[in-house]
């Protein structure tokens, strides 16, 4: 196992989880974004890009999204480097971890990697999550949009993920060790 994708709705545990993979010694595949940093942003979790250049990569087929509607979300652009799915990747000891590529660029993902890649879903109920992003301190309105956004079936469970976990029901530590069981890694003093 090469690396692991995440997908799942705002406050599903991505984040979260994916910091504690980073912890015992996984490494981010980051994704460019338009948007600024913020705090809780994990270090090489994005590369910070102008609009214009996320625009002009996307047209010399430079990102793993087809679509220019799949880079949008919340008013800014999110896109997937096309060397995700490079030799570069696939032939890493190391495992390698990203945080909620699209549904389009996950099943992408897994037709690229299908012996190197493990697509986890991460869903919660609706009451739980909007528990968290409260928690977060966010406006009235964002909330509202975070609860309300994403693609047709990412709150609940998908089919074609390779496992579907319902993080209200796990701690973090629970999920993280589920998680590197599933990738075949041993957690070892030190990192993976």
């Amino acid at each position: 196992m090469s690396a692991i994708f995440f997908t799942g709705a705002p406050a599903t545990g991505k984040t979260t989880i994916i910091s504690q993979l980073v912890q015992q010694g996984a490494v981010l595949l980051p994704r460019h974004t338009t948007r600024s940093p913020r705090p809780n942003d994990l270090e090489g979790e994005y590369r910070y890009l102008p609009r214009k250049k996320i625009l002009e990569d996307f047209l010399i087929r430079g990102y793993l999204e087809e679509r220019i509607n799949t880079l949008q979300f919340a008013g800014e652009l999110y896109a997937t480097p096309n060397d995700w799915v490079s030799d570069t990747l696939i032939n890493r000891e190391e495992l390698r971890v990203a945080s909620s590529p699209s549904l389009e660029v996950a099943r992408c993902l897994m037709q690229c990697l299908p012996r190197h890649a493990l697509w986890i879903h991460l869903f919660s109920p609706v009451d739980e999550r909007e528990r968290r992003l409260t928690a977060r301190g966010i406006s009235p309105r964002e909330l509202h949009y975070r609860l309300t956004a994403g693609e047709k079936g990412i709150h609940g469970s998908l089919v074609e993920a390779s496992r579907n976990i319902d993080t209200s029901k796990f701690s973090v530590n629970d999920v993280t060790q589920y998680i590197l069981q599933l990738a075949g890694k041993q957690l070892e003093k030190g990192g993976l």
